[in-house]
């Protein structure tokens, strides 16, 4: 069964915080029409990015990307920030992706794109396509006074 990643701080809290765990419920839920273990990590990919996880949930989801077929590790990665840490890698579409956690607390830094195939993508190999850091993550009753010069943008304090 298929589902999106879960969308609420709630369902979020209810993940497992196994690795093992984990990843068997990526395997399961992870939607898409891609390789199983590419699904699963753009599951992983996309909570890490999108949504607030829980710190114990954030250390399960490095363990259980550490587990999927075809990715590694990165002992040294930097976010956007400048921040060291270390790195689950998989290569998709010509990049690898680097979701980026704190080497000690598995705390959720940030992800970077680095050129792994530059005939696919055209720039040369090793090169950095994207480097995004998370320096926050609240959960809040509600959204934000929007900041100034945002009025009037979709979803500004809406």
């Amino acid at each position: 069964m298929q589902d999106p990643p879960p969308d609420s701080y709630a369902r979020l809290r209810q993940l497992p915080t196994d690795p093992d765990e984990l990843l068997s419920h990526l395997y399961r839920h992870a939607p898409g029409d891609r390789p199983r273990s590419e699904r699963a990590w753009m599951y992983v990919t996309e909570t890490l990015g999108v949504y607030p996880v829980p710190p114990e949930v954030q250390a399960a989801m490095f363990g259980a990307a550490a587990k999927i077929p075809g990715v590694t590790l990165v002992r040294d990665s930097v976010d956007a920030a400048g921040r060291h840490g270390v790195a689950v890698a998989l290569e998709v579409d010509g990049v690898q992706e680097q979701l980026i956690f704190d080497p000690e607390t598995f705390r959720y830094l940030g992800q970077r794109g680095v050129v792994a195939d530059a005939e696919e993508i055209g720039a040369p190999k090793g090169s950095l396509v994207r480097s995004i850091a998370i320096l926050e993550t609240k959960v809040v009753d509600q959204p934000p006074a929007p900041s100034p010069g945002t009025e009037g943008w979709p979803c500004a304090g809406e």
